[in-house]
């Protein structure tokens, strides 16, 4: 069933209000109703420089999302008895360096730094499985493990190679078998598939767009490597508030909504459950509170909101200018539609380092 007229005009009012106020190339988003994807759209240029138009069909790169199905991954493997949360993370990868365990690393409690060694981001050269592990000798331990919640993309980049090891299958292969496959997200890629919306950082002080480089993200694929749309993302926020039990089990969705680290120690809203986060009583793919730090590869201001069950409307936004005046994430309500979020993109300004009850 189609938006109603006026949701629909009030959400397209949105997306074009968004990308003007803040420079944005381009915008996608998508809003779905129980289950059912009730309106798409897109405005503004997926390729600027070649005029080319921005359809709900683009894909955008979607970062730290990917954390969410490296999550689900994990609670799959665990449900088939294969691993277990409090297992140390060298009962699956002998002979490393650090051994915190699989929750600390979901919850992002580890105390393991944020990035690989080595200056990825200034170079956009990332490691090989090979690397990855040796480089855990040259990874500096910043936080007592469990005490402090400390984003980490080093922690979700060692969660690939365990999903790897203990399926016995690339790690990406495994995702596309067990997850994006059987959950129908045709539009959900390792690689950009065509559409695909151009990456661009928008000069602040002036009327120019840069094209931002792509990189291979490799051994650090588990952290932030998928391309998606806004349609398949809303089908993937409806499968964490609603799962489909053939992939997840119900209790193990619901596990991983449970509060494990506080993220927000000034007011205490925001905390960590199991590769996902809680707002209050929403749930929210993880996200760093902080500001940007070294180069940005085409990180789109993708933030999705996956409501309650008893909230029926989730909408997602992608758009593909990365700016420096981007706000703090908010959430917005609809006046007129009851239950319905709509997510805004940007940069938290706190410090990263917050400790759990």
């Amino acid at each position: 069933m189609p938006a109603p007229e006026a949701l629909g005009a009030e959400l397209r009012r949105l997306i074009r209000s968004a990308q003007a106020e803040q420079r944005q190339p381009s915008v996608a988003a998508a809003a779905v109703r129980d289950g059912e994807l009730i309106w798409s759209e897109a405005v503004g240029l997926a390729d600027a420089e070649g005029g080319e138009e921005a359809t709900p069909d683009h894909q955008y790169r979607i970062a730290s999302i990917t954390k969410t199905f490296t999550a689900v991954a994990v609670m799959q493997l665990r449900d088939a008895g294969k691993l277990a949360l409090d297992d140390p993370l060298d009962r699956h990868i002998s002979g490393v360096a650090r051994t915190p365990t699989l929750r600390s690393l979901l919850t992002h409690a580890s105390g393991l730094q944020r990035e690989p060694p080595g200056r990825i981001w200034e170079t956009l050269t990332f490691p090989s499985r090979e690397e990855l592990l040796s480089g855990l000798d040259e990874s500096e331990q910043v936080l007592a493990p469990d005490a402090y919640r400390h984003y980490s993309n080093l922690g979700f980049s060692l969660l690939g190679e365990v999903v790897a090891r203990v399926s016995g299958t690339e790690y990406e292969r495994y995702v596309d078998e067990h997850v994006i496959g059987p959950l129908g997200l045709a539009r959900t890629t390792w690689k950009p598939q065509a559409p695909v919306a151009t990456g661009y950082f928008v000069d602040p002080w002036a009327d120019t767009a840069a094209v931002e480089p792509l990189a291979d993200g490799r051994a650090t694929a588990s952290a932030g490597e998928l391309w998606s749309t806004a349609p398949d993302l809303c089908r993937w926020a409806a499968f964490l508030a609603d799962p489909d039990e053939e992939v997840l089990a119900r209790d193990t969705v619901e596990e991983m909504h449970a509060f494990q680290t506080m993220a927000d120690l000034e007011q205490w809203t925001l905390g960590h459950g199991l590769g996902v986060a809680r707002l209050g009583r929403r749930i929210l793919p993880p996200e760093r509170l902080g500001p940007e730090t070294g180069r940005q590869d085409v990180l789109d201001r993708l933030r999705a909101r996956l409501v309650e069950r008893d909230e029926p409307i989730v909408l997602l936004r992608l758009t593909i200018g990365l700016t420096q005046r981007d706000e703090r994430f908010r959430v917005r309500r609809v006046p007129f539609h009851r239950g319905f979020v709509f997510a805004n993109g940007g940069h938290a300004r706190r410090p990263l380092l917050r400790r759990p009850i």
